[in-house]
């Protein structure tokens, strides 16, 4: 069973990050929010080593401390925060395992002059994170409330998977749920994704199925998240775009980076 009592604000010395802040207590304003960033430890010997450790340290401990402030404004219940020593995606993990975190919520950046810190890390947790990955870039907008859900999935777990996540979003009340599929669903798996949806008293729509080639998926997920609010996109998804070009190991293709940094919505990878 998906639980999201727990959500972590992975945080950055960023522009966007007072968004993000507003964006997680908005969409999740029953769950606690535990703020963490990382510092790798530098293993040069080095002697500025330890100057440039200290100048790490207060720059990790303000995002940290500037983050929390950030959602107590928004009305957000802040857990705990902490400074995490080691590689990113490990921190995170042993911190995830360690204290239930649903999903992690951070910052991607593509831009004209990306910020490369927010691009790396939404790019390592998308790729490597078994749980769900919130990415918000200075594309998206904050909305105000639910409209239109958009599921970019490969079959039926993934509508359930999605939904599920759904059942843990604020004001998503009677909004219309768009279903985006890699194939065309069978007419039991048609009935299933149907039912599931009104059960849920949120109207539904199903368009042609994804196009196999990256470039027109690309652009017929962007094209629905224009008119969507929140998007909801499963991992084997972007494994399409993944077997198309070239995989950098341990993160996003080019093609996934420019899907993901491309989303004009906050952005749910499950």
């Amino acid at each position: 069973m998906l639980e999201l009592r727990n959500i972590a604000l992975y945080t950055l010395r960023s522009e966007y990050m007072d968004e993000l802040a507003e964006l997680v207590s908005r969409l999740f304003p029953h769950s606690s929010v535990h703020v963490v960033t990382t510092i790798t430890p530098i293993r040069s010997r080095a002697l500025y080593t330890k100057l440039l450790s200290n100048t790490l340290n207060r720059i990790a401990e303000e995002a940290v401390r500037n983050a929390e402030e950030a959602l107590k404004r928004c009305g957000a219940r802040v857990a705990r925060s902490e400074v995490l020593r080691g590689r990113p995606v490990k921190a995170i993990t042993e911190y995830v395992e360690k204290f239930g975190i649903g999903l992690v919520a951070t910052l991607f950046s593509l831009g004209l002059n990306p910020e490369e810190a927010t691009r790396e890390i939404g790019s390592l947790f998308a790729a490597n994170l078994r749980i769900p990955v919130m990415l918000y870039t200075g594309l998206s907008h904050i909305p105000r409330r639910i409209d239109t859900l958009l599921m970019v999935v490969k079959g039926v777990e993934g509508v359930r998977t999605g939904l599920a996540i759904s059942d843990h979003l604020s004001k998503v009340g009677r909004a219309r749920v768009v279903v985006q599929l890699l194939g065309k669903p069978r007419p039991r798996e048609l009935e299933y994704i149907k039912i599931q949806v009104h059960t849920k008293g949120m109207a539904l729509s199903i368009p042609p199925p994804l196009p196999r080639s990256r470039e027109r998926l690309v652009k017929a997920v962007l094209g629905e998240a224009e008119h969507s609010s929140v998007a909801l996109l499963e991992r084997s998804v972007l494994r399409v775009l993944r077997r198309l070009s070239f995989l950098p190991r341990g993160r996003l293709s080019r093609e996934e980076s420019a899907l993901l940094g491309s989303m004009p919505i906050p952005t749910i990878v499950f």
